[in-house]
């Protein structure tokens, strides 16, 4: 295993109503003045804002709010809120959602104190050294900002092409994570399928990578992976399992706070393939990740097979084929395909109303490095990127 330091300032409270304590828990850290910021329809409908209004009233706390945060969340609305920090003079803000929201909410916090426009930060050109305090009451499963220290923000630029830029720091790291099951019962089968699917693969991101002699982490890593598949079941068979849906909730908290990512390498090449295709259709982050991981899987298939017929083996239940590991890593691919048919999910180019012919534009937004390519594991140019997508508008059965 390789050297590794590990911290988490993150306090995770899983409950039943853990939602009704955000005041007190805000309260106790000193603060005075809250921003309450969320999307466009979970939060005000469910009842769950005034809940965490009367929570923040009964601890003397003045509040604000911040509403309407899109999937892939735009500059504009931080922009916004951080008007409205100056204005009221807030002092912690209050991330009520998923990782649109979250990723929202950071980018507010950390540019409160910058001399300058918070996409600066985004660009690299300023550096943050203070952010405002923020907590997390997590509503939608799938991205793990709320353990994170990074944040993914967009822009639209002068000729009209979307930019999508991520901001890392420790300050951006959440000070308290609440989780309340019974939030995610109303996520239709979609969307709480996109979230384990989205769990999964930044399992695999690491999974792929893991060297020799990290037999604990792998372990770790192959048994989550199978409860997310077994949660996930669970949880679409009775969308009200309130066990399911905490098992679903506490495995996207290992999954991303960090018990593996720093102990691992990774390489998030499906999903970077993956954002290019959701800012193309404008889909949420991870909502099509169903269908570039079987296609970028059977591409690195020639080198990654040995790690990949474990995968199969362990994760999916495939037969072992001691004299054909091939075989078993194609099989394993199969499986996965079939898996994500059914959870309802995109397979195809053709369950996006996308052909061929819109690949090299999916392309001409891809996040290529400065040697124009992607990945670790495999250095892919634009190139073996096309091929991938070409595997991803065909039917699976090319294996």
């Amino acid at each position: 295993m390789q050297e590794l330091e590990f911290f988490k300032k993150t306090d995770f409270v899983l409950s039943r109503n853990a939602e009704d304590n955000c005041g007190q828990l805000i309260r106790l850290k000193g603060c005075r003045s809250v921003l309450v910021i969320y999307g466009r329809k979970y939060a005000p409908r469910s009842g769950v804002l005034e809940r965490i209004s009367r929570s923040l009233d009964r601890a003397g706390l003045e509040h604000f709010e911040l509403g309407g945060v899109i999937s892939n969340p735009r500059v504009d609305t931080v922009r916004a809120g951080i008007a409205l920090c100056e204005e009221h003079r807030i002092d912690f803000i209050l991330a009520v959602g998923g990782g649109s929201v979250i990723d929202s909410a950071k980018a507010i916090a950390g540019g409160m104190y910058l001399q300058g426009d918070v996409w600066d930060l985004f660009l690299g050109k300023k550096t943050m050294h203070r952010a405002i305090a923020l907590g997390v009451i997590l509503t939608f499963l799938g991205s793990g900002s709320e353990c994170s220290q990074l944040a993914v923000l967009t822009n639209d630029n002068e000729d009209g092409k979307r930019v999508r830029r991520i901001l890392q720091s420790e300050l951006l790291v959440p000070s308290f994570c609440l989780l309340n099951p019974k939030l995610t019962f109303s996520l239709s089968p979609k969307a709480t399928a996109n979230g384990a699917v989205s769990m999964l693969c930044h399992i695999m991101a690491r999974y792929l990578l893991a060297p020799k002699g990290s037999q604990a982490v792998m372990k770790i890593m192959g048994s989550l992976m199978v409860s997310i598949i077994d949660a996930l079941r669970r949880s679409l068979n009775d969308p009200s399992d309130y066990d399911a849906r905490s098992d679903l909730m506490w495995a996207e908290m290992m999954t991303f706070e960090g018990i593996i990512s720093s102990s691992m390498h990774a390489d998030f090449c499906a999903n970077k393939l993956e954002y290019a295709l959701s800012d193309y259709r404008d889909k949420p982050y991870g909502n099509v990740l169903s269908l570039i991981m079987p296609a970028y899987l059977r591409f690195i298939l020639p080198n990654a097979y040995m790690r990949l017929a474990q995968f199969a083996n362990e994760v999916l239940g495939v037969p072992l084929y001691f004299e054909d590991l091939k075989r078993t890593a194609q099989d394993g691919i199969v499986a996965w395909y079939a898996l994500m048919q059914e959870f309802g999910l995109p397979t195809t180019f053709k369950d996006l109303n996308l052909t061929p012919a819109d690949i090299p534009k999916i392309c001409d937004l891809l996040p290529l490095n400065e040697e124009g390519t992607l990945g670790t594991l495999e250095s892919l140019d634009r190139a073996s990127c096309e091929a991938i997508y070409t595997l991803a508008a065909l039917n699976p059965k090319f294996l």
